[in-house]
């Protein structure tokens, strides 16, 4: 399913972003102008829906990254280097 950013803190607006520009999500939300309207709004806006490609991108990038392995490399590549 396509992410909704909601960034608060750190570097979370820079992955927000980050998430929109590879069309795996809507443009980031700002958490000052948040209300429960706008949050619902966001999720089932028919552009978000309809928005080409969006869900395409979504679910590919869900299967590259379970094509990783996730934190399997992770443990391998530190393993290795000690």
């Amino acid at each position: 399913m396509p992410a909704v950013p909601l960034p608060f803190t750190a570097d979370q607006p820079f992955s927000a972003g980050h998430l929109t520009v590879l069309g795996t999500a809507t443009a980031p939300l700002s958490v000052t102008k948040l209300t429960e309207k706008r949050l619902v709004k966001a999720i089932r806006d028919p552009r978000r829906r309809a928005r080409p490609g969006l869900w395409e991108n979504a679910v590919g990038a869900t299967r590259r990254v379970a094509a990783e392995g996730g934190a399997v490399g992770v443990v391998r590549a530190v393993r290795g280097a000690v």
